[in-house]
């Protein structure tokens, strides 16, 4: 994953993290979060926020994140995302995962998430991770209209 000369760290979202967050952010999504929405969601400590850093000897770049939130037994992936460049590693994965056992240590029985219809690649890491189809929602998404895949995950038996 990393070469010698870097280090990938996989650590809490902190308020330094924000513009770097929502600026990735509006790169890769077209119906972005704002800068204001991530300082509210990390306020409010109810979100589980996470950053994935790659650093040199000389510099540190955010080149991913993730968003969840637990609800009671539920959980939901809000957003994940990882730098185009940085893609095809396994950092969207390791994001996932991450998140995954956390919620199953916290009693969590399923965990749900919507993506658009057309994120095959998306799609391919849910259903890579247990996910299974579980509705549509039409004309979910703005900018440009799209279906939304419905999808679930249980994690106990409970859920």
């Amino acid at each position: 994953m990393a070469s010698i000369n870097e280090t990938i760290c996989l650590r809490p979202m902190a308020a330094h993290d924000v513009p770097a967050v929502a600026a990735l952010e509006a790169e890769l999504f077209s119906d972005p979060w704002s800068k204001k929405s991530y300082e509210e969601t990390l306020a409010s400590g109810r979100y589980d926020c996470w950053v994935l850093e790659q650093a040199t000897a000389h510099a540190s770049e955010r080149i991913g994140y993730f968003v969840g939130q637990k609800i009671l037994e539920e959980a939901e992936v809000h957003r994940i995302a990882v730098r185009t460049a940085s893609r095809g590693k396994g950092y969207g994965q390791r994001l996932l995962a991450d998140f995954l056992e956390r919620m199953r240590h916290a009693g969590v029985g399923t965990v749900f998430l919507e993506v658009r219809a057309g994120n095959e690649a998306a799609i391919g890491l849910y259903r890579k991770n247990g996910f299974t189809q579980s509705g549509i929602r039409r004309g979910y998404y703005h900018n440009p209209s799209e279906d939304a895949v419905l999808m679930q995950k249980r994690l106990s038996e409970n859920g």
